[in-house]
């Protein structure tokens, strides 16, 4: 395992992705979430898992040590499944800012239950010798 570099948390509450997306649910999806993330999702969002998918994205943001910056976009990080397991894969400015920091992989564990949802982010780097 190499080195961690990093670690984010976030806690979402899903009201409250509920009421942003309200007004225009499809503004506020392209604005959010990736092209794979909004295919996984289908045409009638489940807002929980799009609350987890928020939660991990900020738990990345906190795990690069900057939050979301102007030049980091919300759809730079999209949550992707692939053996039963939720990766993150990661684009554009953030992807920059990790290559940076001398980040190689990160580890994702998202949780929902009652009106929240939780994610931890792992930023880790090079092997350790």
């Amino acid at each position: 395992m190499g080195a961690l570099l990093g670690i984010g948390c976030d806690i979402v509450l899903i009201d409250r992705i509920v009421n942003m997306a309200r007004r225009n649910p499809d503004i506020f999806l392209n604005r959010i979430l990736g092209e794979q993330e909004r295919t996984w999702l289908g045409t009638q969002p489940d807002w929980r898992s799009c609350a987890r998918h928020v939660a991990a994205k900020e738990a990345l943001f906190k795990a690069l040590g900057t939050g979301l910056t102007d030049t980091m976009r919300w759809t730079d990080v999209q949550v992707v499944y692939t053996d039963c397991q939720s990766k993150l894969q990661i684009s554009g400015a953030t992807c920059q800012r990790m290559t940076a920091m001398g980040g190689k992989k990160t580890l994702l564990s998202m949780t929902s239950d009652g009106h929240s949802a939780m994610a931890t982010v792992l930023l880790m780097g090079a092997q350790e010798n």
